[in-house]
Formats: structure tokens, C-alpha cells, sequence
């Protein structure tokens, strides 16, 4: 007669902290001036941005968040300012916030109740501006403003048809292209010599082409 094999033991079950905990730290960003460091790590269990002199000990969390964490952030064009975004329960609505790094003062940018803001660009030669888009009159399209970092005002600089999926700055900032969605699954790239003139189709591709 044959033996029954021997069972072999389970290996230990893998932690979950370990598959789906936070990062001691994450995602870090050199200022613009090359002085400080910026970077995600925990503040009891929720992450928030800490900011450091690159080898330094003077590390310090520099936002306050207590809830579901900051994991979406970037310098100021001034080296001054911490922006990140963050929206409230999971709801998908993302708001712009800028922290004052010489104050220690945090501030709301778009303080639109179910608005999503997604940042499209910003320059060093415009350090307290950036170019968002928002859908602030309609929910189902992104107009795109120039927002003032200083007053919080932000300026509307192209209107959204109702196809446009993405905006594009040139050099001086100014929302001087678009890609709109076609009908048939395809894109066309519009163009525009100012913000203040009327948009022209300036290529086309089909929907073969479209992830490429």
C-alpha cells in the first residue's frame, strides 16, 4: 500500500499593509530653483507632501489632509508654492489647493461645489499663473481658464464646444490649440494665432490612429 503524501504547509499569508498600504515615501519633486525637495509620505497613516532641504534634516509636512490622502501634486512656478489636487469621498470632483510654503497658510483655488479641475499647463516665465480646465458651467465639458495664483481669479480662455477632450498652451501660455473628437471616431487638431480668434482645423486622423 501506498503512503498518502505529505501535506505540505501554506507559506504565511503576505501582510495587506505590505500590498496595499502607503509608501514610506513617494513621488519626489525638486523645486523649480533646485533648493527644496517635495515628496508624499504619511502623516498618521495619510499621506500628505512633506518638504525638505535635499540633504537635510529638516523634513516637515506641509499639508494637512486627514482623510483619503494626497497622491496628485506639483511646485509652483515660484518655488514658493505647493498646488495638489483632492477631491472629497471618492467622488471624482478634483479641487485645486496651493500652500504657501513661507506662510505655512493653505488656500482653496476652486472652491466649486461638483466641479472638476484638471491642470492643463503652467510656465516658469508665468509663475503665478496656470492653465486649468473646469466643468464649471456644464458637467459635461472642460472650459479652459487662466487661473491667478495671487487673487484666485480665474479668467475663462476657451470655451468648450462639447468635444474638445484636451487643450494645449504655447509658450506664452495662451490656449492657442485644441484636440476635438469627431463624430466617426477620429480627432482634428485645432489652431487659433490668439485666444481671442475664431478656431481652424489644422489636421485630422481617424479612429485607427487615434491611440498613436
Amino acid at each position: 500500500r501506498h503512503s498518502a503524501p505529505e501535506t505540505m504547509p501554506l507559506p504565511p499569508l503576505i501582510p495587506r499593509d505590505v500590498l496595499f498600504g502607503n509608501p514610506e515615501k513617494a513621488l519626489p519633486l525638486l523645486s523649480p530653483d533646485g533648493r527644496r525637495l517635495a515628496y508624499l509620505a504619511p502623516v498618521d497613516g495619510v499621506l500628505n507632501v512633506w518638504v525638505a532641504t535635499p540633504g537635510g534634516a529638516d523634513d516637515r509636512a506641509v499639508t494637512r489632509d486627514t482623510d483619503r490622502g494626497i497622491r496628485q501634486y506639483f511646485w509652483g512656478r515660484d518655488s514658493g508654492h505647493i498646488l495638489y489636487l483632492q477631491d472629497k469621498g471618492g467622488d471624482e470632483n478634483w479641487r485645486l489647493f496651493s500652500v504657501d510654503l513661507a506662510q505655512g497658510t493653505e488656500r482653496e483655488l476652486t472652491p466649486y461645489p461638483s466641479v472638476q479641475v484638471q491642470v492643463v499647463d503652467h510656465n516658469k516665465h508665468f509663475p503665478h499663473d496656470v492653465v486649468i480646465a473646469m466643468n464649471r458651467t456644464d458637467a459635461r465639458r472642460h472650459d479652459a481658464y487662466r487661473l491667478d495664483l495671487s487673487s484666485g481669479e480665474a479668467r475663462l480662455v476657451a470655451e468648450n464646444p462639447g468635444n474638445v477632450v484636451q487643450w494645449v498652451t504655447d509658450a506664452r501660455l495662451q490656449v492657442r490649440a485644441a484636440v476635438a473628437a469627431r463624430d466617426d471616431g477620429g480627432f482634428d487638431l485645432l489652431l487659433r494665432g490668439a485666444e481671442t480668434d475664431p478656431w481652424a482645423p489644422a489636421l485630422t486622423w481617424s479612429a485607427e490612429d487615434a491611440l498613436t
